[in-house]
């Protein structure tokens, strides 16, 4: 082989290897981007399943009708009920009260 057609098959190869690192640096970085993605999916999915698993919380009013049966608009079961809301709002500002002192 002549010194011209070494300079040529080393040009060739130098050009063949610095393509293959480009590529394999464009692997690497799809890699990392895909890493990447899947933490942020695990992470999504540990806050699903922690919404998921979550007690509820329940609300409801639990007030308590005095006596036997009644009508439910009569004026001493309406009376009644504000009485023990209003009973409740108490306890409530008083629990608050003391613990912020």
């Amino acid at each position: 082989m002549s010194h011209s057609q070494l300079e040529a098959t080393y040009r060739q190869q130098r050009t063949n290897l610095n393509m293959a690192q480009d590529h394999v640096q464009m692997q690497d970085e799809l890699i990392y981007q895909a890493h990447c993605t899947m933490i942020v999916q695990h992470c999504y999915g540990i806050k699903q399943s922690q919404w998921l698993h979550a007690k509820e919380k329940k609300t409801t009013d639990r007030s308590q009708i005095e006596g036997g049966a009644r009508h439910l608009t009569a004026d001493e079961v309406i009376e009644s009920l504000e009485n023990q809301k209003r009973d409740r709002e108490q306890e409530a500002a008083q629990k608050e009260k003391q613990k912020e002192e």
